[in-house]
């Protein structure tokens, strides 16, 4: 299996994860993909830091779900959406 395949495969593994309520495990896997090769390629590689905020948010990890957010704010994405919707959730990280 070429590499592109097995980080794509990996990648929606764990959003399958948190789509199934299983946090702890969608955030393993988030983190076993950016390790990947070929994960760096892929066009959601970015929406790794976002998508494990909202695991950790749901986890009530504030402190981590912050740290998530930030790095997808420091990202810099172009999609203006997501870029307000993290840092709404940035600041609900803090109450």
């Amino acid at each position: 299996m070429s590499m592109n395949i097995s980080a794509g495969a990996t990648y929606w593994m764990a959003e399958a994860q948190y789509r199934l309520g299983k946090y702890d495990q969608a955030i393993n896997i988030y983190r076993d993909f950016v390790k990947m090769p070929g994960a760096s390629t892929q066009t959601y590689y970015a929406m790794v830091p976002y998508n494990m905020g909202y695991a950790r948010m749901k986890q009530k990890q504030y402190a981590e779900a912050a740290g998530e957010f930030s790095k997808f704010i420091d990202s810099r994405p172009s999609d203006q959406r997501l870029l307000s919707d993290a840092r709404l959730r940035l600041a609900d990280s803090y109450f």
